[in-house]
């Protein structure tokens, strides 16, 4: 089961992974390849990661619904 998670957004760690700000949570594209997906619940249709960011540590941030994660 393929998953399309309409990218809304997306940075590059230095790891080479990308992260990827999509509806219902966050997908993580490894330098392999190999995609992981970071759901995030307790959202309506219309909410959705609306940004991702890598900070200086290597944390990654989203905000979906008004929330920090």
């Amino acid at each position: 089961n393929r998953q399309n998670p309409n990218a809304v957004s997306i940075t590059e760690t230095s790891d080479g992974s990308l992260w990827i700000a999509a509806i219902r949570g966050v997908a993580r594209r490894l330098p392999d390849g190999k995609i992981i997906f970071y759901p995030i619940t307790n959202f309506s249709d219309q909410d959705g990661s609306q940004m991702v960011h890598a900070d200086q540590s290597g944390r990654i941030w989203t905000v979906s619904s008004g929330k920090l994660y």
